[in-house]
């Protein structure tokens, strides 16, 4: 369950512990598929055109990732989406 916290006058929520693990384990799959594909960040960026940052903060498990990105993550990376989901859904 999200936390709000007023930050500058807006209600922003705060992920929760579960959401916390979820984004580091979908983090850490992306990164290990896209090591094995002998890939960089950047690499990986451009072909789903997001910045470099972007990624980092994927795979450190910093920032959810959409459905939309996770898809053109697994495109890129020549994988199925389940797999970066398996067991967790």
């Amino acid at each position: 369950m999200n936390k709000e916290v007023k930050t500058r006058g807006k209600n922003i929520s705060k992920p929760s512990l579960e959401e916390k693990y979820y984004n580091k384990v979908i983090g850490t799959r992306i990164e290990l598929y896209r090591n094995n594909k002998n890939m960089t960040q950047n690499e990986l960026a451009k072909l789903i055109d997001v910045s470099r940052v972007t990624i980092t903060q994927i795979e450190a498990g910093r920032s959810m990732v959409s459905i939309y990105k996770l898809i053109r993550i697994s495109k890129a990376l020549d994988i199925s989406y389940v797999k970066i989901l398996k067991s967790i859904v």
